[in-house]
């Protein structure tokens, strides 16, 4: 409320469950205050978040909910075997009214991103198995938790979601050799096929029994 005599917010911060400490101080009148904290592993750790309004002689006004990031883990199998866990998240004022499971091939995230939903859930889900299969032109799946809040009601006219962070898993390349070549003949062709090979990463050398290199190729389906 910008017609307090707000001074400053106290932000305080806390990794896992540890207790919150402060983070920094910042002198404000009030209004809308957006920050980024860039000093984070969120694949790893999940962080606690409130801040105190402050104003003169050091009083303190109000204190905020504490907010706490979804923390996502997800464990391979194997390839279509995923397990997934979370954290909830429930520190919306009006509470969380469901999760998603959301599926993807790209890490890239945004709020266009086309991500598909996997699961609607309850908002006390913590664990999942995913048996999506890995497709021949895909070798990673991705996956991220969207926490959305209960329907909006006055004073409150907004509906907010919370991200987790965003878990991929890649299939290993299945790599295959022909057995024989023959020259002027059958298999002339010596190249690696398979399935889960990213070629733009990938390079082919073919050395003689002497150790010398003849042969030298970045485009593997090209061959020798």
């Amino acid at each position: 409320n910008t017609n307090t005599s707000l001074k400053k917010l106290n932000i305080y911060k806390g990794e896992n469950n540890q207790t919150p400490t402060l983070w920094q101080s910042i002198n404000h009148n009030g209004g809308i205050l957006s920050l980024i904290d860039a000093n984070v592993n969120v694949h790893s750790k999940n962080y606690t978040y409130y801040f105190t309004t402050e104003g003169p002689c050091n009083l303190i006004f109000d204190t905020s909910q504490k907010a706490k990031t979804i923390l996502l883990n997800v464990l391979m199998a194997s390839p279509g075997d995923q397990s997934l866990n979370w954290n909830t998240y429930n520190d919306f004022i009006k509470g969380t009214s469901e999760q998603q499971i959301l599926l993807s091939n790209t890490p890239n995230f945004n709020n266009s991103s086309p991500w598909n939903i996997l699961l609607n859930a309850s908002n006390s889900l913590t664990t999942h198995q995913d048996y999506t299969n890995f497709s021949v032109q895909q070798d990673r799946i991705c996956y991220c938790i969207r926490a959305i809040e209960n329907n909006p009601f006055n004073p409150y006219n907004r509906k907010d979601s919370s991200y987790s962070n965003i878990e991929c898993v890649t299939a290993d390349p299945i790599v295959f050799f022909p057995d024989a070549i023959q020259i002027n003949g059958y298999n002339t062709t010596f190249y690696p096929k398979g399935i889960f090979i990213d070629y733009d990463k990938s390079s082919l050398e073919i050395f003689n029994r002497w150790g010398q290199s003849i042969f030298k190729t970045n485009d593997v389906k090209t061959g020798w």
